[in-house]
């Protein structure tokens, strides 16, 4: 599947819990599970949370009940941008020396039936 299609299925999804696993956190958007291993800044109202500030979680958190607007692969950022309807932001670094693991993040949907990693 394509890239653009794959995120692109990501629009109009509510996120319905964020929950954090050890080292990386997993947003549940009913069916589908997007888990994200290199955490993403909040970007909320031209202030940008990283996940060091102790008000990180509650940044996560408050994104609960809105719905995804766009998604975009910013090539020249090296970054995946999760832009919500209360117009924050979840920028997901894509970048080598940003990493915790090989992966940066995981897609599953319709119950692990179709996937995607990056």
């Amino acid at each position: 599947m394509e890239e653009n299609k794959i995120l692109n299925k990501l629009k109009n999804l509510e996120l319905k819990a964020v929950i954090f696993i050890m080292d990386y956190i997993q947003l549940e958007l009913g069916e589908v599970k997007l888990s994200v291993y290199t955490l993403p800044n909040v970007l909320k109202n031209g202030i940008r949370t990283m996940p060091s500030n102790e008000s990180y979680p509650y940044e996560l958190k408050s994104l609960i009940g809105e719905k995804i607007k766009n998604v975009n692969h910013r090539i020249q950022d090296e970054s995946i941008e999760i832009e919500f309807t209360n117009k924050t932001i979840l920028s997901i670094s894509l970048k080598e020396s940003d990493k915790s693991c090989a992966e940066v993040m995981m897609i599953n949907f319709d119950n692990g039936k179709d996937w995607a990693v990056w």
